[in-house]
Formats: C-alpha cells, structure tokens, sequence
C-alpha cells in the first residue's frame, strides 16, 4: 500500500499531485489519496468511506 503526502494514511490508491511553489516554474510532487486529492470528484471521495 502507498502513503498520501499530505494525511500519512495508508492508501489502495495515490495520484500524483504537481503543486505550484512560490516559483512559477517550479512545482511540488505530492502523492494524494483520493480524500486529499483537490482534483477527485465527491463520488470517488465517497466510494471508499
């Protein structure tokens, strides 16, 4: 199982997530479950709850 960057928890599943850093040429990888994922829609958030 994989790690969300942003809550700790183990996961089934992580995307990947470019965050913008102060830079606009430079962005942050972050690995996110569905919860923390900004780009997940309410059904995906929902189905594993």
């Amino acid at each position: 199982m994989a790690e969300c960057t942003n809550c700790k928890e183990e996961s089934t599943h992580v995307w990947k997530h470019r965050r913008p850093t102060e830079t606009t040429t430079h962005r942050t990888v972050e690995w996110l479950c569905a919860r923390c994922h900004p780009g997940m829609s309410d059904t995906l958030r929902n189905e594993g709850a």
